[in-house]
């Protein structure tokens, strides 16, 4: 079985690569698609398990080169396993939604916009579909000017206020 042979060195040096490369290059070269579930994490950063996995074959076997997705299976039993044998965190999501399944990288202003929107409609906040939820006002009054000086008051009175 190819993942027998992997080793934590031949992990460490394909989480390497993808760091170097980025996501989506990584993916596209080694021909993996989005991890749907099983996702390898380590110093605070997420990789596709089963891509990790496939291109570090290639650090194990030279000869043979990483191994092509369609060559094994992902999942419980195979990847997830063998990485948490080898001493990594590997989490399942739930929800099985790459997209879905992580939390965006959000821009300062996005968040400053979704603070706003929020503290504006507590009981009620607009969701991914609001009109309101689309554009930004001109300036987002209620926390952009706060967070270039000092707050004054605390989000439970400002909450209460609105």
């Amino acid at each position: 079985m190819p993942l027998t042979d992997l080793t934590k060195d031949a992990i460490l040096k394909a989480m390497g690569e993808f760091d170097a490369l980025g996501r989506e290059e990584f993916l596209t070269s080694y021909g993996f698609h989005p991890a749907r579930s099983y996702f390898l994490e380590h110093d605070g950063r997420r990789y596709d398990s089963k891509a990790i996995a496939g291109v570090a074959h290639k650090f194990v076997r030279p000869g043979d080169g990483p191994l092509i997705a369609s060559s094994f299976s992902g999942g419980e039993a195979t990847v997830a396993s063998k990485l948490r044998e080898l001493g990594f965190v590997v989490n399942e999501d739930a929800d099985n939604e790459p997209s879905a399944s992580r939390n965006p990288h959000w821009l300062r202003d996005e968040l400053i916009l979704a603070l706003e929107l929020y503290l504006r409609n507590p009981q009620s906040p607009p969701g991914k579909t609001s009109k309101r939820s689309s554009s930004c006002p001109p300036r987002c009054t209620c926390l952009a000017s706060d967070w270039a000086e000092p707050r004054k008051e605390s989000i439970g009175t400002r909450m209460a206020s609105t």
